[in-house]
């Protein structure tokens, strides 16, 4: 009687400290950035077909212009990481490609994410605060790539963490704004009990992301890095079309 031993692909509860070059890290790894991947492939198609499309709002909603431009850019850092995973070369030549992309597409969520924080108040702080973040995002960049053999990602995910805090308190400040009535929206398109809503089940999502990745597990942390993406997608599709946004605002960035 022939008995067959059978081994995982992958091991789900792999951790980002496994053995550098092992298969299971590797795998984790690749398999994360996949979920990562298919996060923003389905973000730009939506906002292609549906919001520039079907219902004709790309154009009109500036804040979904960053939207964009930030998961486009992130879908080529994510394949770079699948490809350094696929050779097994984490910290080669797609590695650094992806670090850049990855800033790139951040500082753009970022830059959305402004208009969420400081809301009706954002002609007043928009400019130092687009200033704050292109140089933290250009120090990142210099930072990484003078040091790159040696550091890696280091500063990379520091910038990454540094914008997912950014993205929590944007959407807090927003829900609290929105509550007080300092922020509205027109009924047809959402309820005040509809927005806050929304605002809540989003920053609940963000938590939930934050905490997949700080679990340190590959296979959750970059699929949940993914949605954070898609939550920024959500939240500017309604922002964007807010009262403060449509009062002939000039635009900074």
């Amino acid at each position: 009687m022939n008995s067959t031993i059978t081994y995982p692909i992958v091991h789900w509860l792999t951790t980002k400290d496994a053995d550098e070059g092992s298969q299971d890290r590797n795998t984790s790894y690749l398999i994360g950035h996949l979920g990562f991947f298919l996060f923003n492939v389905l973000n730009v198609l939506y906002l292609i077909c549906f919001e520039g499309v079907a219902f004709g709002r790309l154009k009109q909603n500036y804040l979904l212009k960053f939207s964009f431009v930030a998961c486009f850019v992130q879908i080529f850092s994510c394949v770079s990481s699948i490809l350094r995973y696929n050779i097994n070369e984490e910290y080669g030549i797609y590695g650094e490609m992806g670090s850049y992309l990855g800033l790139t597409a951040q500082t753009a969520m970022n830059f959305g994410y402004l208009y969420v924080l400081f809301n009706r108040n954002y002609r007043k702080y928009l400019a130092p605060a687009v200033v704050f973040w292109a140089v933290v995002a250009l120090v990142t960049f210099l930072m990484t790539y003078s040091s790159w053999d040696t550091i890696n990602f280091f500063y990379f995910r520091r910038f990454i963490a540094l914008s997912a805090g950014n993205a929590f308190f944007s959407i807090l400040l927003a829900l609290v704004a929105h509550s007080k009535g300092d922020i509205t929206i027109e009924a047809s398109i959402a309820s005040y009990d509809q927005m806050n809503k929304i605002f809540g089940v989003c920053l609940f999502m963000q938590f939930v992301c934050l905490f997949a990745a700080a679990r340190g597990h590959p296979v959750y942390q970059y699929p949940a890095t993914g949605m954070t993406f898609t939550i920024s997608v959500i939240i500017n599709t309604y922002v964007g079309r807010m009262d403060f946004m449509n009062e002939g605002y000039s635009a900074v960035v």
